[in-house]
This record gives C-alpha cells, structure tokens and sequence, in this order.
C-alpha cells in the first residue's frame, strides 16, 4: 500500500514511484530505516517530513525531511 495523506502522495524523487507503507529504505548515512508514513506539506515552502522506525530497533522512532531518503512529496492528480 502507498502512502498517500491529505492529497498528497509520497514518492522516491529519482524514479518516481510511489513510497510503500514499510518499505525498506536507507537514509545518507546509509543506516536502514523502514517507512511508517509521513507528513505532507502543510504550506508552499515546506517539504513534509517522513515518519520511520529503525530496521535494528537500536534507535526510537524518528522524523525526517523526505530529501534525507531521495523522497518527496508530490499532490494527487
């Protein structure tokens, strides 16, 4: 299942596919993360932020800006 909130859909920036709900990504420091969902822009400057678990439960659940996995949030059509 994609992640889709509000009108706005989650996708991976190069490629442009959809973001999948638990999909396995890796961020720049090349540290596994799996996707829980996300935030969408709630203003014209902002990016949204993305919602992730860490793959080796080493670390709490974190909040990232979407650019930090090569993802973006884009309006539904």
């Amino acid at each position: 299942m994609s992640i889709s909130k509000q009108g706005w859909n989650l996708i991976h920036s190069e490629t442009g596919e959809a973001v999948q709900d638990k999909e396995l990504v890796r961020g720049r420091d090349n540290a596994a993360w799996v996707v829980e969902g996300g935030t969408p822009p709630h203003k014209p400057s902002s990016t949204g932020r993305v919602w992730v678990r860490a793959l080796d439960n080493t670390k709490w659940n974190r909040e990232f800006f979407p650019q930090v996995f090569d993802m973006k949030w884009v309006e539904s059509q």
